[in-house]
């Protein structure tokens, strides 16, 4: 099973990046490579994403919700992976911590997708924080 750890400071306050990471759907505003994100059910949505040019569908469910502090999620369909975010305050806003586990049925594959993954979070984290900004400091 492939572990991904990823973690960002950003600019804001644990209460508004909280809130704007529980409006699972708007997350397609904020970054090119999440092409749409529908409701499909209570705390469940469809994501179609493209990835290094490769369209992928998978269903999210959100598990645990604990503002401003934990979002916890695993896939339905598509993937086999789960997450939790973690937030705190620090001197600059807000301590962000990412972790995944995806994987699980191939030791080769696993070790391939943790390798991909690290960079492909860092640029799909920038862009969203960039792009969420605005909304962020508006709140």
């Amino acid at each position: 099973m492939a572990v991904i750890h990823h973690e960002m400071e950003i600019d804001a306050a644990p209460d508004a990046v909280f809130d704007l990471m529980a409006r699972v759907e708007a997350f397609a505003a904020y970054s090119e490579a999440i092409e749409s994100i529908t409701r499909v059910g209570p705390d469940r949505y469809r994501w179609r994403v493209r990835v290094a040019g490769v369209p992928l569908v998978f269903d999210v469910e959100v598990l645990v919700a604990v503002p401003p502090r934990l979002l916890g999620w695993r896939t339905l369909a598509g993937l086999s992976c789960e997450g939790c975010y973690r937030l705190s305050a620090c001197g600059r806003g807000t301590h962000l911590q990412l972790a995944v586990r995806c994987g699980g049925e191939n030791p080769l594959t696993d070790g391939l997708l943790g390798l991909a993954a690290h960079p492909l979070l860092d640029q799909l984290g920038a862009e969203v924080v960039r792009n969420a900004r605005p909304v962020l400091h508006r709140a």
